[in-house]
């Protein structure tokens, strides 16, 4: 909504697509720092953790943003969708690397159990 209301309206093509990629991309990355959240409450990481996910998913944001703002800039008729397709990617790469990390430590948890039972 800020968006819109700071560029009194918008077209709705590049409305739509930076509307649903920033909601991808910023679900992903509220990924990226309750991993590092979860991390460093159950596995006492260093005092460097959490500041690490929060740079880690500030950098995230600011490159989907970047990407972003070059197609709000042109408008998606003069722009290869270069931008788009980064900010896309970044979004994807962001959540497929979550479920690897996520899928690891489960089974490194299961085989924990398995040695303890």
């Amino acid at each position: 909504m800020q968006y819109v209301i700071g560029n009194q309206g918008v077209q709705l093509d590049v409305g739509v697509v930076r509307i649903t990629i920033t909601a991808l991309a910023h679900a992903a990355f509220s990924g990226v720092m309750g991993y590092f959240l979860g991390r460093a409450k159950f596995e006492r990481m260093g005092r460097g953790w959490l500041p690490l996910g929060l740079c880690l998913a500030a950098l995230l944001n600011g490159v989907v943003s970047w990407s972003l703002g070059r197609v709000v800039r042109r408008g998606l008729d003069h722009v290869p969708l270069y931008g788009l397709a980064t900010a896309g990617a970044v979004a994807l790469l962001t959540s497929a690397v979550l479920l690897y990390l996520m899928s690891r430590l489960r089974r490194a948890d299961e085989v924990t159990e398995a040695r303890e039972a």
